[in-house]
């Protein structure tokens, strides 16, 4: 689960992200004018399992990405190169 909060030029809004089952499901709630960090946790312990539990659709599949493992030399060149872009 995941919980992204952003500013979309008028209000912050909330975005929390649940994957189960192989499903993903995305919630949108908007917190109004600037919230303080009460009113986040406010609601991430008391409103958050509800707003989860109330849905009713049943989300989209989602296939989980393997990580590769990065060869040690290419992580090194790449390191390099992102060193020189600065």
């Amino acid at each position: 689960m995941s919980l992204t909060i952003y500013h979309d030029g008028q209000f912050w809004v909330g975005i929390i992200e649940v994957v189960e089952g192989g499903k993903l499901k995305a919630f949108r709630y908007v917190f109004g004018p600037e919230p303080k960090d009460t009113e986040v946790l406010d609601f991430i312990y008391d409103r958050l399992l509800e707003l989860i539990n109330q849905s009713a659709h049943a989300g989209i599949d989602v296939k989980i990405k393997s990580k590769k493992k990065v060869n040690p030399k290419r992580l090194q060149r790449q390191v390099a190169k992102e060193r020189n872009k600065v």
